[in-house]
């Protein structure tokens, strides 16, 4: 018997719960406040680890276009480099039908 009366209780609060009559319970309204601030911490971690994700993968960005970056100058170091060494300048002024001059220049002095 204590068996059938359970099952009606429970039947009872099921349908209560189905039709939204447990939001007028005083329990209920006592914990709103808390219920509420208990939600919007949640959407504060969620929206926090969100942002943090966001930041993650902008650095992860950042940081391949800076490893670009840094390749692309030391290229460019090392072919300023080699196109001032002395040959590479001899090259390229014979094209232009420069010669190197055999002796070092002399240098003028003024005695005033």
């Amino acid at each position: 018997m204590a068996l059938k009366q359970r099952l009606k209780q429970s039947s009872r609060a099921a349908k209560e719960i189905l039709r939204g009559g447990f939001w007028g319970h005083p329990l209920v309204l006592r914990n709103l406040p808390f219920a509420g601030y208990l939600v919007l911490l949640s959407l504060l971690a969620i929206y926090g680890a969100h942002h943090a994700e966001d930041n993650v993968a902008h650095i992860d960005q950042l940081t391949v276009t800076y490893d670009e970056l840094e390749s692309d100058y030391l290229e460019s170091l090392s072919s300023l480099m080699i196109m001032g060494t002395a040959s590479s300048v001899k090259q390229r002024v014979k094209s232009l039908g420069l010669i190197a001059a055999d002796k070092a220049p002399i240098q003028i002095l003024s005695h005033e």
